[in-house]
């Protein structure tokens, strides 16, 4: 009934379109299927590669964004060497910020119950992995 009244409140020049996260949480959608999974990372990575490198922070850059069907690897560089950093401490830590900013994100939840995996790779100078993060359940 929210929707019917928001529409009728709507000008007839000004149509109103509910998003995606207005209609799950109506309860019109409850899901997304593998295909869509798929399809949202190829469009994530592809808008995400038009701005890259993107600095982060002062340590941080984005250096890539790829979709490889039900997984979106962002690959990250850290400025400082692999040798600066309590490796367990530092993989603990980014797993919980990763976790925490994807799953505020309004449809990552319900990706993520579709299927969709995120996985933050973190590199220092040499290439040397720092970290690497699975994302899969909110």
């Amino acid at each position: 009934s929210s929707f019917v009244d928001r529409a009728l409140q709507s000008r007839p020049d000004q149509m109103w379109y509910p998003t995606e996260p207005e209609l799950f949480e109506a309860g019109v959608l409850n899901g997304f299927t593998q295909h869509r999974v798929i399809e949202d990372n190829r469009a994530s990575a592809a808008t995400l590669s038009k701005g890259i490198p993107q600095r982060i922070d002062d340590l941080t850059t984005l250096e890539a964004a790829t979709a490889n069907g039900d997984e979106l690897l962002f690959t990250y560089r850290i400025s400082k060497p692999a040798e600066q950093f309590n490796i367990q401490s530092a993989q603990r830590e980014l797993t919980e910020s990763d976790r925490r900013t994807s799953c505020s994100q309004p449809l990552t939840p319900k990706l993520l119950e579709a299927g969709a995996v995120l996985r933050f790779l973190y590199l220092d100078p040499s290439g040397r992995i720092i970290a690497n993060v699975r994302v899969e359940h909110c």
